[in-house]
């Protein structure tokens, strides 16, 4: 913690030394400054929350585990709107993120284990004019958990979202939602379908009210961790 707030002071005094060996970001002293605060906070109010909800979900109690996510997500959207109001009001962003952090209601999908808002719902109202939402699945092939261990893809129900994509027999497919009206062979965009997170764990949604797009690969690999 004093390591941080003691370099978070040297940023403005050093300015213009930073400006000189980032010639390519302008905004290199705010975005510096912002690190260091949000490096702060986390140890502040985050590192403690998030080690009891490791400590409570062994002992089968989740609520902690979720008041993290929660805590992470909300900080998540506040930094992305920080970034498109104060420091690139006139650029477009483009975000990378989890299918559950970025979609427009997360809290209202069936079958997820984090019944909690992400980043994605946490977003202002007026934000869903001005972006689009791409949810990336998986039809097959092997995935991997966030400790590396690697798992097969599920074989897919019939009926659900990645099946029909799939039937497509491409490697990518791409079908844009968000300008769709009902019509026939496209019922399963308008109402509850099945899809796969992770490529593995079955969830329940309406994808058109959380997502503009959805891109399918029909084959993935797990990636190789640096260890």
């Amino acid at each position: 913690m004093k390591t941080f707030e003691k370099v978070k002071q040297q940023v403005k005094p050093n300015a213009e030394r930073l400006k000189k060996a980032y010639p390519d970001e302008p905004h290199i002293v705010k975005l510096m400054e912002r690190a260091f605060k949000v490096k702060i906070d986390v140890i502040n109010e985050y590192n403690e929350l998030s080690i009891r909800g490791q400590v409570d979900a062994k002992q089968g109690k989740y609520d902690t585990m979720l008041q993290s996510f929660a805590w992470r997500d909300k900080m998540m959207a506040a930094n992305l709107l920080w970034l498109a109001e104060e420091v690139y009001p006139t650029e477009k962003i483009i975000v990378w993120a989890h299918n559950d952090h970025i979609r427009k209601a997360h809290s209202e999908v069936e079958g997820t284990p984090y019944t909690v808002k992400f980043m994605g719902e946490l977003m202002p109202e007026e934000y869903n004019k001005y972006s689009y939402v791409l949810g990336l699945y998986m039809a097959g092939g092997e995935t991997a958990d966030n400790l590396g261990n690697k798992k097969d893809v599920v074989t897919l129900e019939p009926g659900s979202m990645e099946s029909i994509l799939s039937a497509s027999n491409k490697p990518y497919t791409f079908v844009d939602l968000r300008y769709q009206r009902e019509t026939r062979g496209n019922s399963w965009m308008f109402e509850p379908v099945t899809t796969y997170s992770w490529g593995m764990m079955p969830e329940s949604m309406n994808v058109r009210e959380q997502y503009d797009g959805i891109l399918l690969i029909d084959k993935v690999n797990a990636p190789k961790y640096i260890k």
